[in-house]
């Protein structure tokens, strides 16, 4: 996770705010802000659109990634409440098969080759 900080301090010098070198037997998958659409496993078994809405740090120093389903217009908390939230970290999003992707205004689904 990159702070906007740190993402000042990496343009600042001249860096990019996304690393894509983490060393050998590491790949960079895709980035991942505030907004951005995936396509994943979903909970019913099948294929579904999440928009990453929240993350944080736990206590633990763990990552958390709050998604919601693309058309659910619902609150965060209201969602949350009926279970169509999306929690993951990044080893269980990893089980759940995502690919970013980019979303239409007419709601097409396109990879974003990020």
């Amino acid at each position: 996770m990159v702070s906007l900080a740190e993402a000042a301090r990496r343009l600042k010098t001249s860096r990019t705010v996304v690393d894509r070198e983490y060393g050998p037997g590491m790949r960079f998958k895709f980035s991942l802000a505030a907004g951005d659409a995936i396509e994943c496993n979903s909970k019913d078994g099948g294929r579904g659109v999440y928009i990453m809405r929240k993350a944080s740090q736990l206590s633990s120093g763990q990552l958390q990634i709050g998604f919601a389903p693309a058309n659910d217009a619902r609150r965060a908390k209201d969602m949350q409440s009926s279970r169509a939230w999306l929690w993951a970290n990044p080893e269980t999003l990893r089980a759940h098969k995502p690919r970013k992707v980019l979303l239409s205004p007419l709601g097409e689904v396109s990879e974003a080759h990020d």
